[in-house]
């Protein structure tokens, strides 16, 4: 069984001022796993993780937090092989400190800057429908090598980072029209490409409020496996 990272970012806010010090955990999560796998990546199923970690002075902490997270991803087959994957995920730190999570970028919220949004409470959906663009590549110079696996992706990304007191309005309704407020969101279209033992990621990202599309996407690259 294999244990799903939450892929915010983050850092401490303390409630005094804090050079260096320990801080220790005592966590639990609840996870399970049930993801099918194809050459292309899940393919159905799914997976999940809830869970709670507390500090703990008497262990030697100087930090004094509860955090909770859930990590839940869904996997459903559109035909024979395109695949609608959905995460959802949150995270909430509670106590005299603070995690401070970040959204933004090719992990989390396409569209946004790296670590854009931040607060000690977030949320994130991930939508995509993923389907195989080519299946190979075979070059002959200057030795025999090949691309493969090469994937087009459609997505929406919405998240939102907020801090204790503040009060996020995520979305108002006027008449029959929805628009996003303090949720961040984009759309846009991406590739995938395996490369040797690389997965390489480009992503294109137009922020939208659900009303209007703002002009010019905002590029991703980078590295690393799907959720």
């Amino acid at each position: 069984m294999e244990k799903v990272s939450m892929p915010f970012t983050y850092n401490f806010w303390t409630s005094r001022p804090l050079d260096r010090g320990d801080i220790t955990y005592l966590s639990a999560y609840l996870i399970g796993d049930t993801v099918s796998w194809s050459e292309l990546g899940p393919k159905g199923g799914g997976r999940y993780a809830i869970g709670v970690e507390r500090s703990l002075r008497w262990l030697g902490s100087d930090l004094d937090m509860t955090n909770y997270s859930f990590d839940i991803r869904r996997y459903l087959p559109l035909g024979k092989r395109t695949v609608l994957a959905i995460r959802g995920m949150g995270a909430a730190s509670l106590g005299r400190d603070n995690m401070i999570y970040y959204l933004g970028g090719i992990d989390t919220l396409r569209g946004y800057g790296y670590e854009e949004l931040r607060g000690s409470r977030a949320v994130l959906l991930n939508v995509e429908v993923r389907a195989p663009l080519i299946e190979e590549i075979r070059f002959g110079w200057p030795v025999p090598w090949s691309l493969g696996g090469i994937k087009g992706v459609c997505f929406m990304d919405a998240g939102s980072a907020w801090f204790a007191g503040e009060r996020p309005t995520f979305w108002r309704i006027e008449g029959r029209k929805l628009e996003l407020v303090d949720l961040a969101s984009s759309v846009g279209v991406g590739l995938r490409m395996n490369v040797g033992i690389f997965a390489l990621h480009m992503d294109f990202a137009w922020r939208t409020n659900l009303v209007h599309i703002e002009p010019g996407p905002i590029f991703h690259f980078g590295l690393g496996g799907e959720f």
